[in-house]
């Protein structure tokens, strides 16, 4: 449970805290938003019923996610600062701003006592907002990550450093963690899946469109200019590398 000393922070933590119980606590009514088994209520709106958000001019053998969600869509655009948008985003958003909040304090508390979750929570976000210091080390912290993976030699080499990577928190290749089980949604499984293409997916890398040829010439120029600001690499990747 996370605890703050501002009433902001303890009210918008109380609506998240409460999100999966029957009904909201004593001091919320009215206010909080509480996520139920089968529908949502926001910020004292209604609570969402089954089929409030259908959209009939689809049938739904024939385009089911627009059936389900079609409703919904028409009536809610993607704001500008986001590339995807969802019924559940403004909670997402609203506990960023808190936590947000709550890491703000815990960096400016100087009398948290030393050794603390507050005083290890505000001094690892402060370290992270030093701009300056972070500008003046450059890329010498990446330095022996980087020399790592430049000594390479074969694929043999390849699972020990995947497995430093992954202990490090750098998912590799593959994800790995926890999560619902998709059969069974009241247990929590291990779950692991592919890292991805770096690009959507294989369409960018084979389709011979302008579009797509287009799109992969400015995904090398912005790999290019990634390690160019390591200066690690030279500015032009070499043809072997451009392939990769």
């Amino acid at each position: 449970m996370i605890r703050s000393h501002r009433k902001a922070q303890s009210n918008f933590a109380k609506e998240y805290l409460y999100a999966s119980s029957q009904s909201a606590p004593p001091d919320c009514a009215g206010r909080c938003g509480v996520i139920r088994a089968g529908g949502l209520r926001a910020n004292g709106a209604a609570r969402l019923r089954s089929g409030q958000h259908v959209y009939h001019h689809v049938q739904s053998v024939r385009g089911f996610y627009q059936y389900a969600n079609g409703g919904w869509i028409a009536k809610n655009e993607i704001p500008p600062a986001f590339s995807t948008w969802g019924i559940t985003s403004p909670l997402r958003e609203k506990n960023i701003a808190t936590l947000h909040l709550i890491l703000e304090d815990a960096a400016k508390n100087t009398a948290a006592p030393k050794g603390g979750n507050e005083q290890k929570i505000g001094a690892f976000y402060a370290t992270c907002m030093d701009e300056a210091k972070i500008e003046a080390a450059g890329a010498t912290p990446l330095a022996k990550e980087m020399a790592g993976i430049n000594n390479l030699k074969s694929s043999r080499d390849l699972p020990a450093m995947l497995a430093h990577l992954h202990r490090t928190g750098v998912a590799s290749i593959f994800n790995f963690g926890a999560g619902q089980d998709l059969k069974k949604s009241d247990t929590i499984i291990a779950i692991t899946g592919q890292g991805g293409l770096s690009l959507p997916d294989r369409d960018f890398y084979l389709k011979d469109d302008e579009k797509s040829k287009s799109t992969r010439e400015a995904y090398v120029r912005h790999v290019t200019n990634m390690f160019s600001c390591w200066a690690m690499m030279p500015t032009k990747l070499p043809l072997k590398r451009r392939r990769l």
